[in-house]
Formats: structure tokens, sequence, C-alpha cells
């Protein structure tokens, strides 16, 4: 039997129509999960996930770069929905994090501060309710880290994804006993630092992840990434680690089943 694919960070568009689901299970991706990032999906994930509690799981969190002057008001619905009682409950916090990226300088300051309060406080929530987190660090391994330590956030219920640096970072995520999941880059010629904490990472940690509609893998590079395209991630981790697909199927469900308590 032909092992089935997860998707372990996905964020599916909004509208009622699931094509996208379809061409998923058509590819073997039998599970996704849809991850949050603010209050204009959180409740729309969490009706996904009900509709169709065989294929699709859910998270609700905050994403730093949508942290502004209303996070405050984030924050504060963010429980409802970490708390849900009737239908399928969120199977971690996320995505949260740190990203200074872009930041206009007018509001730099400002900015980092408020990410920095927005991660701390959402970590602190995860912590109350047991759960694990998503989290977001472009170009902000170091601070991230500091943050889960300040507040004794247990590292090993922390998966930085969308992995994009080089073996050096994966090894402060690890050390510090976190883990990282893989996006279709992996696929990216000018990718080879991502390559190389690949294969630091090693086959039996791997964690896939489309962070679809972004990033899609080559061949399929620049055009509008789905679930599906796990099957063509997969199957270059197979060449990769020179194994087959359904072994890499295998291995990914199990540490994120593992991982989200799936």
């Amino acid at each position: 039997m032909t092992q089935a694919l997860i998707d372990s960070h996905c964020h599916p568009p909004s509208g009622s129509s699931t094509e996208w689901l379809e061409r998923a299970l058509e590819a073997g991706v039998r599970e996704c999960i849809a991850i949050g990032t603010d209050l204009e999906d959180w409740g729309r994930y969490r009706s996904l996930a009900n509709e169709f509690p065989d294929n699709v799981h859910w998270t609700a969190g905050l994403h730093p770069c949508h942290v502004g002057d209303d996070f405050e008001a984030h924050l504060t619905a963010l429980p409802e929905f970490l708390d849900t009682v009737e239908g399928k409950p969120p199977c971690a916090l996320g995505e949260i994090g740190l990203d200074f990226t872009r930041l206009p300088k007018e509001q730099r300051d400002l900015l980092i501060q408020q990410q920095s309060e927005a991660f701390t406080r959402q970590l602190i929530l995860a912590k109350e309710r047991d759960l694990p987190v998503v989290v977001h660090s472009r170009g902000t391994v170091p601070e991230c880290l500091s943050i889960l330590e300040e507040t004794n956030f247990p590292a090993n219920r922390a998966i930085f994804h969308c992995f994009t640096e080089g073996p050096d970072s994966l090894q402060a995520i690890l050390s510090a006993g976190a883990r990282c999941s893989f996006t279709g880059i992996i696929t990216f010629k000018n990718a080879r630092e991502v390559r190389e904490s690949l294969e630091r990472n090693g086959l039996e940690n791997l964690i896939l992840e489309t962070d679809s509609p972004y990033l899609s893998p080559e061949p399929y590079r620049g055009k509008l990434n789905e679930p599906c395209r796990i099957d063509r991630i997969a199957e270059y981790c197979a060449e990769f680690f020179a194994t087959s697909k359904e072994k890499i199927a295998e291995i990914t469900r199990r540490n994120t089943y593992d991982f989200f308590g799936l």
C-alpha cells in the first residue's frame, strides 16, 4: 500500500472551492495542516477542518508580519480559538515569531518591540494550553531562540517552519531541542546552503511543508503553490536521500504526527 503524504504547513485559499484539496488527494497528499496567521483566517480554517476532519488540521496564531497597532485585539481574541470546545480543536499555536525584513524605517523600533511582545505572549498562551508552536523566523533565528529561552518554553515543542538558512543556524535550532521543516526551496538551484542543512537535519528527522500558496518547488517555481506539491518535494527528497518516496512519506507522516499530536 502506498504511503499517504502530509503537508505540515499550508495556507489554503479563501472561498468556497475546495478543488485544491481534491488535487491534493489525487496526488496522494491525504492530510494538511492549515496554518493560521491572523483573525481573518482562524475561523475559516477551523470551519475547513470541521468540514473535512479526516484531511485538514488547523492552527491559530498571529503572524509577525500581521503585528501592528491592532495586535492587542488579535491577542485578546486568540484564546477563544485555542479553547475551541465544539468541533475539531487546533493542533498548535502558530504561526508566530519574528520577521524584521522590510519594516518601514520610521516604525522599525516600535514594530520590533510589538512583534517581540506578541511572540512572548503567544508562547505563554501555548505553554498554558500545552500546545506546540509553529515559529516564523525569517532572518531572526537567534532572536527567536532567545525568546523561547526567556519564556522557558520547551524548545522540543517548537518547529521552525520554512527553514531557509545554513547548517550553523540549523544546528543552533537542533541543539536547543527544536525542529525544522523544509519547503520546495530545497529544489531551487541557488539553495545550496539549504540543502546542506537538509543533509545535516537528516532523513529520520525530516518534516516537509509547502507553505503554499508560496514557494512552489521546481519545475513549478513561480506558479501558485498547493498542498499537492508535497508530492514533488517528497520525490526530490527520495532522490536526495537515496530512498523511496514511500519511505519519505512514512517518516514525514510519523514525525509530523508526533510533533503536532495528531
